[in-house]
């Protein structure tokens, strides 16, 4: 990366976690005018060839654009579906399955209750009652 003035004007700043902490916003600004000068691709390009993981951080859309097979539909019952994120992996001799479609609000929130936490009738009608849990 260059010597520049603007990368220069961290020099001191970010030695010492203390010290790059006390002036985050002093840090954050700088570099954002200097990331804003190169676009993305190229930047991750500098940095794995300097050896530093890089990649970019892609919205959910760009994601899903790059691999549209982990979009999928996901049965909620006869005539009713659901968009979802199905599973990245894949298997020659497995291949991936649905089973079961994912619970719908609050479906399993009295039975985790119950057997996880241990609650009784009286705990289950105060959460109820107080609208904490439907």
């Amino acid at each position: 990366m260059s010597n520049d003035s603007s990368s220069g004007q961290l020099n001191g700043l970010h030695v010492v976690d203390l010290t790059r902490v006390r002036n985050r916003q002093v840090v954050e600004i700088t570099l954002q005018q200097h990331f804003e000068k190169r676009p993305a691709s190229e930047w991750i390009d500098l940095l794995r060839g300097a050896g530093v993981p890089a990649g970019p951080i892609n919205t959910v859309d760009d994601a899903l654009a790059s691999y549209p097979h982990l979009l999928i539909n996901l049965e909620l019952g006869p005539d009713s579906q659901t968009p979802a994120i199905g599973s990245p992996m894949r298997f020659e001799r497995w291949p991936v399955s649905y089973r079961r479609p994912p619970p719908k609000l609050g479906e399993h929130t009295e039975e985790v209750l119950r057997s996880v936490l241990g609650y009784g009738d009286n705990q289950v009608a105060s959460l109820r009652r107080e609208g904490a849990i439907r």
